[in-house]
């Protein structure tokens, strides 16, 4: 079936229509909520597919114009966007699969023309053919899940033996986790490992991403559908932060920082395990530790026995040649 595509400014688009249709499709996310789109890409646009009588699949997008080049950029702190279809469920496979090429193939020949792009779908996205047809090249990025669905000995036992001791370790050091409200504390851990010279945010718009977690920090508390740890020791300084969003069933770690030179006091291990019990308690079924790429992150979520999950990363890339000789050259 052929359907229409056509591409929307945010300002076009009926935002309780695009949160209740995201909310419902299997590649459902915070991530792609209208409120917290307007953040991480205040000028956001969107290509909708749809029938005469509803839309079938939507996929949210950025434009960024840099030195005479447009690029399509996921934003940072938006971990999955991609396409997101309508429920599929009461369809056989064949009927599945002929529906979300027919809507994926609709999207890839109404996106913009641009120089340059890149984009992380869910986890749930299964079906990037009709990208790869067109040139697109596709990646495979993991993340970790955690299932929170059984109770707190289970949780413990099955955490690693390291990860066992440096909790242990913490406590026995009088280091106590706390939900709290002081979302600058967060900021400032972030700003004093910039300082240091570690790289914690990714992107050298470090001033422009501290500002948008700021934001979306305040929505998150203010709404209640998130929550900020602190890692406090006995002097009452803080050593460890981690902003927590709450969506559906599902607990996502945002972000965290540490105070530099206490790398090693456990704070961010019992940060994180304050988050995953609470969670747990709480009735939260997932959390997911959004991304792990580097290996020693990687090497920190896996010791929380969860268990590794592959998203899709589509990028083209249609700049000139010497300008992708300088991006391979500072990459």
């Amino acid at each position: 079936m052929k359907y229409s595509a056509r591409t929307y400014s945010h300002r076009e688009i009926d935002k309780e229509k695009w949160d209740n249709f995201t909310k419902n499709s299997p590649q459902s996310s915070l991530f792609v909520q209208s409120e917290y789109l307007s953040i991480v890409g205040s000028d956001w646009q969107a290509v909708i597919v749809s029938d005469e009588k509803a839309w079938q699949a939507v996929m949210p997008f950025v434009i960024h114009t840099k030195r005479g080049y447009r690029f399509c950029i996921q934003p940072v702190l938006s971990q999955y966007w991609g396409i997101l279809h309508k429920p599929v469920y009461t369809l056989n496979t064949y009927e599945k699969y002929s529906f979300i090429r027919s809507v994926t193939e609709a999207i890839v020949e109404a996106l913009p023309v641009v120089d340059y792009h890149q984009y992380y779908f869910s986890p749930e996205w299964d079906y990037a053919l009709p990208f790869y047809w067109k040139g697109f090249s596709i990646y495979l990025r993991y993340s970790y899940h955690l299932a929170l669905d059984t109770n707190t000995e289970t949780l413990w036992r099955n955490l690693a033996s390291p990860l066992q001791r440096q909790i242990r370790k913490a406590q026995k050091n009088g280091l106590v986790a706390e939900a709290s409200e002081e979302i600058q504390t967060l900021i400032r851990l972030f700003n004093l490992n910039v300082s240091a010279g570690k790289d914690i945010i990714g992107t050298q718009d470090k001033i422009g991403v501290l500002k948008k977690l700021e934001q979306i920090a305040k929505m998150l508390l203010q709404s209640g559908k998130g929550r900020l740890y602190l890692v406090r020791n006995e002097e009452h300084k803080v050593l460890s932060a981690g902003l927590f969003a709450f969506f559906q069933k599902k607990c996502i770690y945002l972000a965290g920082a540490f105070l530099p030179d206490y790398g090693d006091s456990g704070a961010m291990s019992l940060m994180m395990w304050t988050a995953v019990d609470n969670a747990g308690k709480e009735g939260y079924t997932l959390l997911d530790f959004e991304g792990s790429m580097i290996a020693g992150v990687e090497a920190f979520f896996r010791k929380f026995g969860g268990f590794p999950v592959s998203y899709p990363e589509i990028v083209k890339n249609n700049l000139p040649f010497y300008i992708k000789w300088i991006i391979k050259l500072k990459s």
